[in-house]
């Protein structure tokens, strides 16, 4: 039988998005911030070319990308992402 793993990213206080989430703002108000580190470094990520981030976290997130064979996601994060968009 396969593994099944969780991960998300989430603030110190406990937030995983900021206030007024919506299709045009899917982080919300200043939810963007929780992702800064996946924009600040100068390695990209082979599994998402548009992460930039430092060797060190590069290594370490690209380690567990590199397991990944599906994503499952809420109906709300779906639809935030536009997801139908995607795969129509």
């Amino acid at each position: 039988m396969g593994r099944i793993a969780t991960a998300l990213f989430v603030s110190l206080d406990g937030f995983i998005a900021g206030p007024r989430e919506g299709p045009g703002q899917p982080m919300a108000a200043g939810g963007g911030a929780l992702f800064e580190w996946c924009s600040a470094g100068d390695t990209p990520s082979p599994f998402f070319p548009g992460f930039r981030m430092s060797k060190q976290s590069a290594e370490f997130f690209d380690a567990g990308a590199s397991e990944v064979s599906a994503v499952i996601a809420g109906r709300r994060t779906y639809e935030i992402s536009q997801g139908w968009a995607a795969t129509g």
